[in-house]
């Protein structure tokens, strides 16, 4: 969908350098309503797009036709990234979650100006470990034989990624969906559900229309530890 709308402030995850913002909002404002497909399967980007607003889950879908959630993406952010400097486009499909607010430029002026500004490629190149950190976690998750710990050890990354901090509380600022959750690790919702259910009562995290704020991180991140150890 293309229009204009009033817009809230931009919330920042990434210390984004000048030329690369100003690359950007030069461009045509593109706006998707959550549940919106950006990119699917088997389209070919028509450029590099840029999140200046809100978030974008990015998923396949296995042969059984369930969903595969792989990362959501935050303000800031480009994509499709992969496809930047290579000649291939992976089989992924990227969706607003939320109400989301991108720019577009052609891949051609985009490679021209990582080729020229050292700023802009070094923020790239900043997007692409924190995605490769995702992806560790993602094989790191598969290492705990029981669903507990792979839901903590979930928030725990997504606090990283989306989490706004005060003092040990952390909001997350994307909604996320129980189905959600679970896709991202392999989970029936059911499970997952059980799992977030045992740490809401244990007053480790709350919900409200679908934002998640772990109470307190530290006594989380014991509570992972703890459970490991006892194992």
């Amino acid at each position: 969908m293309i229009g204009e709308q009033p817009l809230e402030p931009t919330i920042s995850f990434f210390k984004q350098t000048k030329k690369l913002v100003n690359f950007f909002e030069t461009s045509q404002k593109y706006l998707y309503q959550k549940g919106e497909i950006i990119l699917r399967d088997g389209d070919m980007p028509s450029g590099i797009y840029y999140i200046e607003k809100g978030f974008v889950k990015v998923y396949s879908l296995q042969l059984d036709g369930s969903e595969n959630l792989h990362v959501i993406l935050v303000p800031g952010e480009v994509f499709p990234r992969n496809w930047i400097l290579g000649n291939y486009y992976e089989h992924v499909s990227f969706e607003a979650i939320t109400p989301v607010v991108l720019r577009r430029k052609t891949r051609q002026s985009f490679i021209a100006l990582l080729d020229s500004d050292k700023d802009a490629i070094r923020e790239v190149f900043k997007m692409s470990i924190d995605f490769m950190d995702v992806l560790i976690n993602r094989i790191e998750n598969l290492e705990f034989t029981t669903s507990y710990p792979r839901v903590i050890n979930r928030l725990l990354l997504f606090s990283k990624r989306f989490g706004q901090r005060n003092g040990n509380e952390v909001k997350f600022a994307a909604p996320l969906t129980h189905t959600n959750i679970a896709n991202s690790i392999n989970m029936s919702r059911e499970t997952a559900s059980r799992e977030l259910e045992k740490l809401k009562t244990k007053n480790l995290i709350e919900e409200k229309n679908h934002i998640i704020t772990i109470k307190d991180i530290t006594k989380l991140e014991k509570e992972l530890t703890s459970y490991l150890e006892q194992r």
